[in-house]
């Protein structure tokens, strides 16, 4: 596709700070490289499932806030500086548009341009490979059996995230799963089955005005 076409098939633009564009593009290069998709950081987070895919698409009014930037330096075992361009040379604002589509390997990939004085530039290209992975079968039980210890030593008393239930679940299982495995299920303990184990609460942080998703016990 030309560069013409792909300007104008992005349909949103949105006027951010220089580093907060370069804040998105270390975050969105760091999932990548952890292997995590869009959802699964967004479920880590608590957050909505389309959150992570809307930020790094600068969709309007929607940031990552500090409660995100502490729960992903604890993912990745970093220090939220580390995401933050050391020497930022500029802080004024861009206005910031991203295409995505795939290749004809089925690699989908970003393209991150910028609009300065009527033409557009390209600021950065991302490629994400998914990678093939075992199916949730293959780690329901282990998963399972982890929960219903995390229950009965009290560990959803009060709720727990799920970054928190994902960390403890990665430290006692010997087997790899991913956070959608981990979410299946979660679902399916405050959904289905008799009894219910675990429900699903919005805490809400008054001190932020932040709301995430949390899980505690029935």
């Amino acid at each position: 596709m030309e560069r013409q076409q792909i300007i104008d098939s992005i349909g949103i633009w949105t006027e951010r700070y220089s580093y907060y564009i370069d804040l998105v593009f270390a975050l969105q290069k760091s999932r990548i490289e952890k292997g995590y998709t869009q959802g699964e950081i967004s479920f880590l987070l608590g957050v909505h499932g389309n959150k992570i895919s809307w930020i790094e698409r600068y969709v309007p009014d929607v940031e990552y806030t500090v409660l995100d930037l502490l729960d992903l330096s604890i993912l990745y075992n970093c220090k939220i500086t580390d995401f933050f361009n050391k020497n930022p040379d500029d802080f004024g604002k861009e206005l910031v548009g991203v295409y995505a589509s795939w290749d004809e390997y089925g690699v989908k990939y970003f393209q991150a341009y910028v609009s300065r004085d009527n033409s557009y530039y390209l600021l950065y290209e991302i490629s994400e490979y998914h990678l093939r992975v075992h199916k949730i079968k293959d780690t329901r039980k282990e998963i399972e059996k982890c929960l219903n210890e995390m229950i009965e030593n009290g560990f959803f008393k009060t709720g727990a995230s799920p970054l928190d239930i994902f960390i403890y679940c990665k430290a006692h299982i010997i087997s790899d799963f991913r956070p959608k495995h981990l979410q299946h299920v979660l679902r399916d303990f405050f959904k289905r089955g008799s009894p219910k184990l675990l429900k699903k609460i919005k805490h809400y942080s008054k001190t932020l005005y932040i709301q995430k998703n949390r899980f505690q016990k029935m």
